[in-house]
């Protein structure tokens, strides 16, 4: 259950807001930036009470007089919803505004907008070209996400070498998650010879940094043995800051390990309760979904409940799991715990594959049911 994922779209959110005199910015004409100081600072005053709509106020009349920080802290606390009523159109209006008068910040979030369609008619060449225009200004969160793009090849040709370089870029200024993302395609020989020990190197520095994915790579290579010594120890203990720090991978890795007594001894309870919690109600990691289907499955840890058993199968299979959907597929097929059902069996055997076009196990039970 490693199965490294590149991290979503940076977004410079509420937490990051731009700060007086953000280096993110280009140089600009002194009366500019000159304009309203005070709304500035009071937009920043009021952020740190929690006061978001006094926070608008003050950015609001700042951005109005020209100071283009103000105007890209007042499109993110628009386009979250803080203190005004959510609007990504607006938000994007004021994106705009301030990507052309050169804070490359707000290049970078309209960027995200077009990637996403929020505010905007969905456009990936154009989120492209906006995330290039903030990394060229030296925004890493543009940086990153042209990286994403080059790995994904989504508005440009993909290019596992320039995402590489980006994401190393970005790692090298600080971004715990490019850090993540090059070391895994180092794991992974993407753009880049494999090489565990750079790999785990640059796991190590994403997971201080606070990158959950990155601390859930290091138990796996520790776990493994791949770049680092075999110590199934310190892989538990990576799992669990993962799992804490807000990676549902990370919960899905330690509960296996508590399946199998791997580092820790077997507890076949609190691994069903990290699957659980990987799950997250089909929002977390698919796989948590599917192994917690398993132990109501089985009876491992929790009583046998087909009804909870089908629940998480289903949310697993929904969430993108080719094997929840097989697995919800052989229930129909033979009527455990549901009637039987040939049509159900099929189109669940049939999601399995659009999930994982090469999913064996859904294949061969096509194969079995007269269906090419």
């Amino acid at each position: 259950m490693r199965g490294w994922i590149a991290i979503a779209l940076l977004f410079v959110g509420a937490a990051a807001l731009a700060q007086p005199g953000s280096p993110a910015k280009k140089k600009a004409p002194v009366a500019a930036a000159a304009a309203a100081p005070g709304s500035l600072k009071a937009g920043h005053a009021a952020l740190q009470r929690k006061d978001h709509a006094e926070a608008v106020r003050q950015f609001a009349a700042a951005c109005k007089a020209g100071n283009m920080e103000a105007c890209h802290n007042q499109a993110v606390l628009t386009s979250n919803g803080q203190g005004t009523p959510q609007d990504h159109a607006r938000a994007a209006q004021l994106y705009q505004k301030a990507c052309t008068a050169g804070y490359v910040r707000s290049c970078s979030n309209l960027g995200v907008a077009y990637s996403k369609g929020l505010g905007v008619a969905k456009d990936d060449a154009a989120g492209v070209k906006l995330f290039k225009q903030g990394c060229d200004g030296k925004d890493m969160a543009g940086c990153f996400n042209l990286g994403l793009r080059y790995l994904e090849g989504r508005g440009v040709a993909k290019d596992y070498a320039r995402a590489g370089q980006l994401f190393g870029q970005a790692c090298d200024a600080g971004v715990p998650d490019a850090c993540y993302n090059w070391g895994a395609m180092h794991s992974n020989g993407q753009g880049v010879a494999r090489n565990y020990v750079r790999a785990a190197e640059l796991q190590e520095k994403a997971c201080d940094a606070g990158s959950a994915m990155g601390c859930n790579e290091l138990g796996a290579l520790y776990g493994e043995g791949n770049g680092v010594p075999k110590n199934q120890t310190r892989a538990v203990g990576f799992y669990e800051q993962a799992c804490k720090g807000g990676a549902p991978m990370g919960c899905s890795n330690l509960g296996t390990r508590y399946v199998r007594g791997d580092g820790v001894p077997v507890d076949k309870v609190r691994a069903g309760q990290l699957f659980e919690q990987a799950c997250a109600n089909g929002k977390g990691d698919p796989g948590g979904c599917y192994m917690r289907a398993q132990t109501y499955l089985r009876g491992d840890g929790v009583p046998r409940d087909m009804t909870r058993a089908l629940s998480f199968f289903t949310l697993g299979c929904d969430a993108g799991d080719a094997g929840a959907c097989y697995m919800l597929g052989a229930i129909h097929e033979n009527g455990d715990g549901v009637p039987a059902s040939r049509t159900r069996a099929i189109g669940y055997f049939q999601q399995a594959l659009k999930h994982d076009p090469d999913f064996a196990p859904a294949k061969a039970a096509l194969k079995s049911l007269g269906v090419n």
